[in-house]
């Protein structure tokens, strides 16, 4: 035997001999629950001492495979792996780490863009805690104790399954009363800072639970009061253009003042609009364009979670347009499978996809928007009498954005002023073909989220102080506060619309001023309720409600959710079995 091994045998002997000491058994018990503690400390995830809850029940999950001090050092590692992540996803979009962001690969896989050394590190930090652990295993004590070891974290799986509601209901009750944990899945800040990012995101894997509709009619169809405007009475063909312009923002008072320029000398007109989300997200905007409802009541993004699960024939503005003898179209120049498009927009009523897989495009970055409109154009250069509806998406103008000009804003305004001028190239190049063509063309453009760009809002006023828990010299030093108030969510979420008509007979101004200030699901109605002969049970309701007094007042709170209105049942009806 070397000096080596008999160092060796010699401490791990010490060790054997400790293992029977009671004093050593309650030292274990205070050195991991220090640790734990420490770890919750350091990621600033434990507001409260019962959040302990959480990294507890995943340390004794751990333990499951492996010993002690393997099971901790995983337990940690994990811990500061998700809080990095979940602090990289706030920065970005205000928004938290949701449970479904932890299990959709494809989408984990095109969100390279946001992956920074921190992130790495944590990676690293957690396989080498992995490796270690596996390392150090020996013998463990009967197959039995593994089991019990895996029971609290099956009994949570278990609990947000929805399998066995007479456990589940009594346990949340108990979780709610006693101990202040509760889902707010309207409010994912809201949920972090109530249950820790553990327990936000054990709560919120139960936002992949499908809406079900009940046998009673459902209320809010009944609040179809006002009639429905005149709908669109012309012999002509028409094309509607919704173009999504991504991150596209500017100050309304000053948009002449903005890339948005090249917009309005073209016969745009602007108003206000409310996006569901601030810098990314871009999936939750266009569902409430495009489906009429507000994307808040779901959780998440609504793609991601609810894609896979959405009936294939989902009631969508697409989907009524398509029954209405229009040919509807998709055009993205990015992924197809980027928030599952390829899967959601097919159920939503959309005849034609063309994504970047389609088009000429072998650079890096984001792709270059000239690529969509010389392929919508292909698409408009077809011969038809039909009506046309093309949901066109841009991309150029994805955040992140290079700080060291102008904060980030001289990037953004760089390449959003590119994509603004082929915008305008392109529709004169419509403007010419309806004269020869004699079709008509109605353009909607809107903004489907202010960019990332918080130190240079802060800076220049447009968000105040009071919206910021912390501020600094550079990008990465912004947080946003858990919580705003509704006029925060205003100035937050507000963004452009744009729009131009060559139909004489349109009164544009007037349809923009019913549409003012108002959030995406109300824009979604006010294009059914010109377009559609005659306009559903659902978006009349839809259009009674963005025009009443009830509307501004409970817009970005929770009552906006209540049986009456946006109920589980009415997304049920329009987009599951």
């Amino acid at each position: 035997m070397n000096v080596r091994q008999w160092r060796w045998g010699g401490l791990h002997a010490v060790c054997q001999r400790l293992e029977t000491r009671w004093w050593w058994q309650i030292l274990n018990v205070f050195v991991i629950a220090a640790a734990l503690l420490w770890a919750a400390w350091f990621t600033q995830d434990m507001h409260r001492y019962v959040h302990i809850l959480f990294p507890l029940t995943l340390f004794i999950t751990f333990l499951a495979f492996f010993r002690r001090y393997g099971a901790l050092a995983c337990t940690v590692a994990v811990i500061y792996l998700l809080h990095v992540i979940n602090q990289k996803k706030i920065q970005a979009t205000t928004d938290p780490l949701m449970a479904i962001d932890l299990v959709s690969y494809r989408q984990a896989a095109d969100l390279t863009s946001y992956i920074d050394p921190r992130i790495a590190m944590a990676v690293l930090v957690l396989v080498l805690a992995v490796v270690w652990a596996i390392v150090s295993q020996r013998s463990r004590g009967a197959w039995r104790w593994r089991v019990a070891a895996l029971l609290p974290f099956l009994f949570a799986i278990l609990l947000q399954s929805g399998w066995v509601p007479a456990i589940e209901q009594p346990v949340k009750g108990m979780l709610r009363d006693k101990l202040a944990l509760y889902a707010t899945s309207w409010d994912p800040a809201g949920s972090l800072r109530v249950n820790s990012l553990l327990g936000h995101l054990w709560f919120t894997a139960e936002t992949i639970n499908v809406p079900e509709r009940g046998d009673a009619p459902i209320p809010f169809y009944r609040s179809r009061s006002m009639p429905s405007p005149v709908a669109d009475q012309s012999a002509l063909p028409l094309d509607v253009y919704l173009v999504l312009c991504e991150a596209c923002w500017g100050p309304e008072q000053a948009l002449q003042q903005t890339p948005l320029k090249h917009l309005l000398k073209q016969g745009f007109q602007a108003r206000t609009v409310y996006s569901p989300e601030y810098g990314g997200n871009t999936a939750n905007a266009e569902f409430e364009m495009l489906a009429g409802l507000p994307a808040r009541k779901l959780g998440g993004v609504v793609y991601t979670n609810f894609g896979v699960v959405m009936r294939k024939d989902a009631a969508t503005l697409p989907r009524e347009l398509q029954a209405q003898k229009y040919e509807t179209y998709a055009l993205h120049n990015f992924r197809a499978v980027f928030w599952k498009r390829n899967i959601v927009y097919p159920k939503f009523g959309f005849e034609h996809l063309t994504f970047l897989e389609d088009m000429a495009w072998r650079g890096e970055g984001w792709p270059d928007d000239a690529l969509l409109f010389d392929t919508a154009w292909q698409r408009v250069e077809r011969k038809t009498a039909a009506n046309r509806f093309f949901f066109m998406l841009t991309v150029h103008t994805h955040g992140s954005y290079a700080e060291d000009q102008d904060r980030g804003h001289g990037d953004y305004t760089q390449r959003l002023d590119q994509t603004m001028r082929q915008m305008a190239a392109f529709v004169e190049k419509i403007r010419a073909y309806n004269r020869q063509a004699k079709r008509r063309a109605l353009f909607v453009v809107f903004g489907d989220h202010k960019p990332s760009l918080p130190r240079w809002f802060y800076e220049e006023g447009v968000l105040d102080r009071n919206m910021f828990s912390q501020t600094g010299s550079s990008e990465s030093d912004f947080r946003f506060v858990a919580t705003f108030t509704p006029e925060q969510r205003r100035r937050l979420q507000s963004v452009p619309l744009l729009a131009w008509s060559d139909d004489p007979a349109f009164d544009l101004s007037g349809w923009l001023d019913s549409l003012h200030e108002k959030p995406f699901y109300c824009v979604s109605a006010g294009l059914a309720n010109r377009l559609l002969k005659p306009t559903s049970d659902f978006y009349a309701a839809v259009q009674n409600f963005c025009q009443s007094d009830q509307m501004k007042e409970f817009l970005f709170t929770e009552k906006m959710f209540t049986r009456e209105l946006f109920s589980a049942e009415v997304y049920a009806d329009r987009l599951f079995e």
